[in-house]
């Protein structure tokens, strides 16, 4: 099974007024999944259509201008989506291009960039105000670059971060501790010669321009590589991830990395994650998944998860002065690290 033929859908249901952020990475190029007013829709790039899900498949409702060749392509790689209650940007990794969907259903094009090829594997983060991209490669090297997207200039800005990272990184992934503050676990950008990409954690402050590094990912005897699971999505500052029929959910900040049940898809099923409260009970969380099981006639059934237990710390915390205990926690004091014991 190819994780890029499947496409995942976070749906908008039941939001509350607090502050809540999902954000997913289509699987395919220049198509983007998402929803809005309570319909599942499709915008493809490249072809210029919205069309919306329905009982016997995609149904056209909307067009939009194209982009003349090759910008239509070369600028609309696979896209990102990022969701609040009251905002729905789309954004390309790869490029400066930065979209937003209405609440009418106009799309409308945010940015007047024309850049591409310089933010590969960027992180993205959306603080409630800004738009950010950290790091990434391009033009042959990797980069610490922390840009944000300034909606009144419509272009990309530099925040110059303290003390810079030589090497880069990318790609990885990361969960907010407060806005414009995240922990960050990385790709390391330095050439080496061991078969498997090395991970470095960060505290990034971007509201204060400082990279703090907190240590370096740790290795665990079971589950998969942290190479495996690039997240799909991200619900706040839990990370979901899909890896051989499983769905792993990670969280930066508080530690946990769970394992869940096996979930069955095969290469022609798309299924979406309904957005409502996570439950958590007795290592439980309830997932309410919507199955297609044809993309031609997709038939809806609900599916609920059970987590299988920890899959152990993700960090290697880098010396401290001191620790402290905490029952099963321990924290580092001299790098604001938490780490998960057993």
């Amino acid at each position: 099974m190819k994780c890029a033929q499947i496409s995942v859908i976070f749906c908008l249901l039941g939001l509350s007024a607090t502050a809540q952020t999902i954000q997913q990475n289509s699987p395919d190029l220049g198509i983007a999944y998402l929803v809005h007013n309570d319909s599942i829709k499709q915008i493809d790039f490249h072809r210029g259509q919205i069309a919306s899900l329905h009982n016997t498949g995609w149904v056209v409702r909307d067009t939009f201008p194209l982009l003349p060749d090759p910008m239509r392509t070369l600028l609309h790689p696979t896209p990102t989506v990022t969701q609040t209650p009251d905002t729905t940007i789309i954004h390309f990794r790869g490029s400066g291009l930065v979209y937003a969907l209405r609440r009418n259903g106009q799309l409308e094009r945010l940015d007047r960039t024309f850049y591409s090829g310089y933010n590969n594997g960027a992180q993205r983060y959306f603080d409630g105000t800004r738009l950010w991209s950290l790091g990434g490669t391009g033009f042959w090297n990797t980069q610490d670059l922390a840009l944000y997207y300034d909606p009144e200039l419509r272009e990309w800005e530099r925040r110059l971060m303290s003390p810079s990272i030589p090497d880069g990184f990318a790609d990885g992934m990361f969960s907010p501790n407060d806005n414009g503050v995240i922990t960050s676990i990385v790709k390391d950008g330095a050439p080496n010669s061991r078969p498997e990409p090395t991970y470095t954690a960060y505290l990034m402050d971007l509201n204060n321009g400082a990279y703090t590094r907190l240590g370096v990912a740790a290795e665990r005897n079971r589950g998969p590589k942290l190479s495996d699971i690039g997240p799909f999505a991200q619900w706040n500052a839990t990370n979901i991830s899909l890896f051989e029929g499983r769905l792993y959910l990670a969280n930066m900040v508080t530690k946990p990395f769970w394992m869940c049940t096996p979930i069955h898809l095969t290469e022609h099923t798309e299924f979406s994650l309904a957005r409502t409260k996570w439950s958590w009970f007795r290592r439980r969380v309830r997932l309410p998944i919507f199955m297609s099981k044809s993309k031609s006639r997709p038939s809806m059934n609900l599916w609920l998860s059970s987590t299988q237990g920890l899959l152990g710390p993700f960090m290697n915390p880098d010396p401290c002065i001191r620790s402290k205990p905490i029952g099963r926690l321990t924290y580092c004091c001299s790098s604001h690290f938490l780490l998960l014991l057993g």
